[in-house]
């Protein structure tokens, strides 16, 4: 199967790929005992995607790259029926963004965003509150930033790339970042490193508690 720039969410003891195949359609799981299978097809076609699961049985996919064009548009998957549905939009189209889910909100932070011609990475944090399907944009990251990992760890969210390491806390109803230095990112790293909880590959950061 062809699967550049899928996007890949664990559930439970199972893994979902979006946007795999020629189309960038198709959906595949990975189940421990029964292997691979196919799932319903997205409504749209998308790569570069974010993905989260919500309320146990609701897989979201959000924005991505199709067609040379980056979208804005959202999908919700029930894993009871089998079924996409349309989930509203974003406020700004984005693709390889940072994906989190906290409580009934999943947020983006930064990703890629314009015209095939003429991308910029952004700066902004998105929430989509999945109850009621309404976006707001939070504080902005200290920099423009793209391919983010995010993961929660304790009560504050780390953003991990190539390039960067970020830590957002929310403190009376504000999000606080902070741009760590390199010496405290060898700290943080080792400190996950050393946890139950978190796995550190390359700049892939993995919540196993999850």
């Amino acid at each position: 199967m062809q699967c550049e720039a899928t996007a890949c969410v664990r559930h439970g003891t199972s893994l979902y790929l979006t946007g795999v195949g020629v189309s960038s359609k198709e959906v595949w799981k990975w189940d421990a005992t029964f292997g691979w299978g196919r799932c319903a097809n997205m409504i749209s076609a998308r790569r570069r995607h974010s993905s989260v699961f919500a309320d146990e049985t609701w897989l979201f996919v959000l924005g991505g790259f199709k067609s040379g064009e980056i979208i804005r548009d959202e999908e919700m998957y029930s894993v009871v029926s089998n079924r996409w549905t349309k989930a509203g939009a974003l406020a700004r189209p984005v693709e390889s963004a940072g994906c989190v889910l906290s409580r009934t909100s999943i947020y983006l932070f930064g990703g890629v965003t314009g015209t095939d011609s003429n991308t910029y990475d952004l700066d902004c944090i998105q929430v989509f509150d999945t109850a009621t399907e309404c976006v707001i944009l939070e504080q902005r990251l200290p920099r423009p930033e793209r391919l983010l990992q995010a993961v929660i760890w304790e009560q504050s969210v780390i953003l991990m790339s190539y390039r960067t390491c970020l830590i957002l806390t929310r403190r009376h109803s504000r999000v606080e970042t902070d741009l760590l230095p390199p010496m405290i990112i060898l700290d943080l790293c080792w400190r996950i490193r050393n946890s139950s909880s978190l796995v550190v590959i390359g700049h892939l950061l993995i919540n196993t508690m999850t």
